[in-house]
């Protein structure tokens, strides 16, 4: 069974997904990058598009945000970004 840690996407208006996760994966300007549990720690840039929660079997989280950053420890990751839209159920 995959490991998984916090997870936390905020805008200015406020926490927009707090849970726990197998897998967060998002575009930064060097290209799309995936994070686990445990990953190196990380801060950087996240460009506009879709952010990807796996949560678990069959129950993935996309959250289409504006340019922001994420901040990524081996406990937990966390998105900052200027606006969040949460896409529709059954996508």
């Amino acid at each position: 069974m995959p490991t998984r840690f916090d997870v936390e996407v905020v805008s200015p208006d406020g926490v927009v997904f707090a849970g726990k996760a197998e897998m967060v994966a998002l575009r930064t300007p060097e290209g799309e990058l995936a994070f686990l549990a445990g990953h190196t720690p990380t801060v950087g840039e996240v460009v506009g598009g879709e952010v990807r929660v796996h949560v678990g079997a069959d129950d993935e989280r996309l959250l289409r945000v504006a340019a922001g950053f994420v901040d990524v420890t081996r406990e937990k990751t966390v998105v900052i970004a200027r606006e969040v839209v949460k896409e529709p159920a059954g996508r």
